[in-house]
């Protein structure tokens, strides 16, 4: 990409042939925001980790549930992790508190 931004893709199946998901495209589906971009800032003004919450298509739900994806990245290397877990009751200052609390 010319901005600056590296375009990654997430591995797909391994038993499917083809690319993965593009990660630098990936929107919230109530908002219409590139979530992963916004969570990339702010993971790197805060390299213990950052949260960000969004909404994402959920078998078995017509409307998209909550979802948090939290960011940190791997010590001594170029790469971050990423995870995230539908949840629709956990706030994201609970979940920096918890977090926090399991960085040295």
């Amino acid at each position: 990409m010319g901005d600056g931004v590296r375009e990654e893709l997430l591995p797909a199946d391994p038993q499917k042939p083809g690319p993965g998901l593009n990660l630098s495209q990936m929107k919230c589906h109530q908002t219409g925001k590139l979530y992963i971009l916004g969570l990339c800032d702010d993971m790197a003004a805060h390299p213990e980790g950052a949260w960000v919450e969004h909404w994402q298509p959920k078998p078995g739900f017509d409307q998209p549930q909550r979802k948090v994806s939290f960011m940190k990245q791997v010590p001594h290397s170029p790469y971050q992790v990423i995870s995230d877990i539908f949840d629709d009751a956990t706030t994201l200052e609970q979940l920096n508190k918890i977090s926090s609390r399991n960085n040295p």
